[in-house]
């Protein structure tokens, strides 16, 4: 199994989706640059190449991709992607939980973030407010709390894997424990959509 830990080289990524918002800017032609909803089947419609599907893709991956399919357009296309709205988040939580299901989260983002390489949101330089996103203390409160059995130091986590990563899952297991005894806030992981807890 890979971590979603720097472990292996492996390094968790948020992965576009249905409801997604981002912005495109292209370099010189303001006239394709916008903001583009991603439709509930994974695509966007886009000038010149119409239709294009980025479920599943990280932005990096999404701004290769588009450079590559813009080559046929444009004479080195040169843009950026931005994520600009997130769509709301539905996570699986089993085992010793007082009611396991699945949940959903509403993204409660209303300005425009940047992404750091551990896919973890940080807003632009002036920043009034960081890393305000669903996070692993988040499900187990709407799943009610865990039971007496529960065993929060190890408490796995299973996730889609970005394609550029390989794709499939990775795992990791997170010590929560560590959180309540010694304060260590890095267990208490962003989720992101689909991830299933255990």
């Amino acid at each position: 199994n890979k971590a979603l830990s720097q472990t292996n080289n492996i390094k968790s990524q948020y992965l576009l989706g249905p409801g997604d918002g981002i912005n495109i800017l292209f370099y010189g032609l303001d006239l394709y640059s916008g903001f583009y909803v991603i439709d509930p089947d994974g695509f966007i419609d886009l000038p010149e190449i119409r239709s294009f599907y980025v479920k599943n893709l990280t932005v990096q991956e999404l701004n290769k991709a588009l450079t590559e399919a813009y080559e046929k357009y444009i004479i080195n296309p040169d843009l950026k992607i931005t994520l600009a709205s997130f769509r709301p988040i539905t996570v699986y939580i089993s085992g010793e939980v007082r009611n396991p299901g699945v949940y959903t989260f509403k993204s409660s983002l209303s300005e425009i973030p940047t992404e750091n390489e551990l896919g973890i949101l940080n807003f632009d330089q002036q920043g009034l407010i960081k890393n305000l996103n669903t996070r692993l203390y988040d499900a187990i409160r709407k799943a009610n709390g865990v039971n007496n059995y529960a065993d929060l130091a190890n408490i796995k986590i299973i996730r889609k894997n970005s394609n550029s990563q390989g794709g499939g899952k990775i795992t990791t297991t997170i010590d929560l424990l560590s959180t309540l005894t010694k304060g260590e806030l890095n267990q208490n992981i962003r989720l992101y959509d689909e991830d299933y807890i255990i």
